[in-house]
């Protein structure tokens, strides 16, 4: 808020009413100031009215800085809690892809019951060569000899998969504190537009006290007191609206923090403001605006978490098709095996220990090209990844320019917003003295003051888009990547 025109608010209501007025137009105006003329001792009275709830009662306070609610945001975000999750499941994944690349130990085990079983007879003795019930049970060792690395590239795919989601993870906690930001200055652009108003509510206050003193006096006509009282209705209007939307703006801030201490959130403000709910200690938004953090911004580059992302996505989808494809080649497998077998062959039906060794060659004589479509199937996913890149890249670099171009403009309008705030209240004093002198009419005055609420209000939305500007050329540059 500009000293200016506060300094100029307090002096007009100053020389308008004397410092008792001044201070009796601090308080809200109830309905009885809309009364005719007929009651115009009790309706000068019902201007300096005010009730306890709008001077005082309990309240809470929200102390809350743009650093704090980064913090608090990353730290409650389910969204980044399940990108985290996802990502944790993909290196699990890469970790069992990694058990291929090693010998396999298992216990395998088997029974078996036949109904026939070979015998024979010598010497009038019949002999039988094995027996209805067998079985066998042992440890057996497996390793792949030869693939076609089909093992290994899957692994390095999962691998480049996890690292992808890593960034997803990454570019996530970009967006989060973006949102973040972004809220927070709409906190602050809301608590500045309802001191605005609330300032140009005590002016008209301040306007309407003196119109009932000069139409006692006979200086003033009956129409510059209803015009007064719509001047004040109007306002009164206007800053319960933007308290509604600012009640809106925190209600979303806090769900973001996960803030849930406030019982009532219905009316909030900065201190000092009448009739509140709930205190609002915020960074000052024309501080923020004017010194923000971050100075030079690099333009986004391949480190980009999204780009990043998008690209080892790519990678991890030509290894898998690589993967699929080996499918079609020979594959080796050799094994040892260690059992305890029932019956051994021959006549003697007895359980032994039987050792053996071998390897074991398979190659797909026909599939009908399943392996060939299921390679070309990740070969074209991974195609999609990299023209998805390529078309990212391009919208960074061309957001990341349009920003930058406006937030040099809005630069440039923020330097201008200032100065119209201070003629703008300016000339409102000016024309308040003209009518007091009889050289202006009432709706001057008002027209004037009108001009110069909106003025503020401007500042105030350019600001807040400059802080947002800056908030998103950091997020397109990638360059801050918040450690969650």
């Amino acid at each position: 808020m500009s000293e200016i025109w506060r300094k100029s608010i307090k002096a007009r209501a100053a020389r308008a009413s004397g410092p008792a007025l001044f201070l009796s137009s601090l308080l809200f105006l109830p309905a009885a100031a809309s009364a005719q003329p007929a009651a115009a001792a009790a309706s000068d009275d019902a201007v300096a009215t005010s009730t306890a709830a709008e001077t005082g009662g309990p309240r809470e306070s929200l102390e809350l800085t743009i650093e704090q609610a980064e913090r608090d945001s990353l730290k409650s975000s389910d969204r980044l809690k399940a990108f985290g999750k996802f990502a944790d499941s993909a290196k699990e994944q890469t970790s069992a892809s990694y058990g291929a690349l090693w010998p396999r130990l298992t216990f395998d085990a088997f029974y078996r019951r036949q109904s026939e079983v070979p015998e024979t007879t010598v010497n009038g003795t019949e002999l039988m060569f094995g027996s209805h019930d067998n079985y066998s049970y042992g440890p057996t060792l497996k390793y792949t000899l030869w693939d076609t690395f089909a093992s290994r590239k899957t692994y390095r795919g999962n691998q480049r998969l996890a690292e992808s989601r890593d960034d997803e993870r990454k570019n996530a906690a970009v967006q989060e504190l973006l949102e973040t930001r972004g809220d927070y200055v709409r906190v602050q652009e809301l608590n500045d537009e309802l001191k605005s108003t609330y300032d140009s509510l005590l002016l008209a206050r301040s306007h309407l006290k003196d119109i009932m003193t000069r139409l006692h006096a006979g200086a003033a006509t009956t129409l510059d007191k209803a015009e007064g009282e719509r001047e004040v209705l109007s306002l009164e209007i206007q800053y319960a609206g933007t308290q509604s939307e600012l009640a809106s703006a925190v209600k979303t801030l806090l769900a973001k923090t996960r803030d849930t201490r406030f019982r009532d959130l219905s009316h909030p403000g900065a201190p000092g403001l009448p009739n509140l709910t709930l205190e609002l200690r915020i960074d000052a938004l024309d501080r923020s605006a004017a010194n923000p953090a971050g100075g030079d911004i690099a333009a986004p580059d391949d480190g980009h978490p999204r780009l990043r992302s998008q690209e080892l996505k790519a990678q991890s989808l030509a290894l898998q098709a690589d993967s699929v494809k080996a499918g079609v080649y020979p594959t080796v497998e050799a094994f040892a095996r260690a059992a305890l077998e029932y019956p051994s062959v021959g006549p003697v039906i007895e359980q032994i220990n039987q050792n053996a060794i071998g390897v074991v060659a398979s190659i797909p004589i026909f599939e009908f090209n399943k392996t060939i479509h299921l390679a070309r199937q990740k070969r074209l996913e991974s195609d999609t990844a990299r023209s998805e890149l390529d078309q990212s890249r391009r919208d960074l670099l061309r957001d990341f320019d349009k920003a930058k171009e406006l937030l040099a403009s809005l630069r440039e309008q923020q330097t201008l917003a200032q100065k119209d705030v201070q003629n703008s209240a300016e000339v409102a004093t000016l024309y308040y003295e003209h009518y007091k002198g009889g050289k202006a009419n009432l709706i001057d005055v008002q027209t004037a003051d009108n001009r110069a609420l909106a003025s503020r209000v401007n500042k105030s939305r350019i600001d807040a888009q400059v802080l947002n500007q800056l908030y998103l050329l950091k997020a397109l540059s990638g360059k801050e990547i918040p450690n969650d």
